[in-house]
């Protein structure tokens, strides 16, 4: 549960931050998708920096 509850509240931050910032469906659209994208990047990043070191 500990390694669960930041993530669902991150998650939760980033929901209602869309909800109530963006209007538009695209707009919603792109905010969800950039964050998916940064944690994309990150997760198939890390294991490189342990390659590098």
């Amino acid at each position: 549960m500990m390694m669960v509850s930041p993530i669902l509240i991150i998650f939760g931050m980033a929901v209602f931050f869309s909800i109530f910032s963006f209007h538009t469906h695209q707009m919603r659209k792109v905010f969800v998708g950039s964050i998916g994208l940064v944690a994309s990047i990150l997760m198939y990043g890390s294991p490189l920096v342990v390659v590098f070191l």
